[in-house]
């Protein structure tokens, strides 16, 4: 999911609905997370159904800000769903050091 996330927001388009420094802060915490699930899963079997919600979720956010042409409006849904659906992503400097 965090992967997914992180494509998201990298996206060009999603930039213009964004704060700069708030969406480096967003990646940046992404990334760091990013890099210890990659640690840890060396370790841990992989979850099939886990792999198909997150896909299926994000599958369904690509499709609405397609659908809204991308618009700012429709970044500023997918923000606040994702602050409701992983709030440690509204304010991603809490838990870099976790």
């Amino acid at each position: 999911m965090l992967q997914q996330n992180f494509n998201l927001f990298t996206t060009e388009d999603s930039h213009a609905a964004w704060n700069n420094t708030l969406l480096d802060k967003l990646l940046s915490s992404l990334d760091q997370r990013l890099d210890r699930l990659e640690q840890l899963k060396k370790g841990n079997l992989d979850c099939r159904d886990l792999g198909l919600a997150a896909r299926e979720y994000f599958h369904g956010i690509h499709l609405y800000l397609k659908a809204k042409e991308y618009s700012p409006c429709a970044w500023e849904v997918v923000r606040v769903e994702t602050e409701r659906s992983f709030p440690s992503c509204k304010n991603p400097q809490r838990n870099v050091n976790k």
